[in-house]
């Protein structure tokens, strides 16, 4: 007989797996977005440091 919780265990980790590559597909589709309007990797990089820290400050 199947283990009813072993079989929620793996279905919850199935939807964390596809919630995790839905955000990186959104994330890279984003990346690819900026890219093609002439950012560089290093102007994104940036730009990303620097909403981490403000948003680091608001929560301060």
């Amino acid at each position: 007989m199947v283990d009813l919780k072993s079989l929620q265990d793996e279905v919850a980790q199935a939807r964390r797996a596809r919630m995790e590559a839905e955000a990186a597909g959104f994330n890279l589709e984003h990346l690819i977005e900026q890219m093609r309007a002439g950012r560089t990797l290093q102007e994104i990089d940036m730009e990303e440091i620097e909403m981490e820290e403000l948003a680091s400050r608001e929560d301060a």
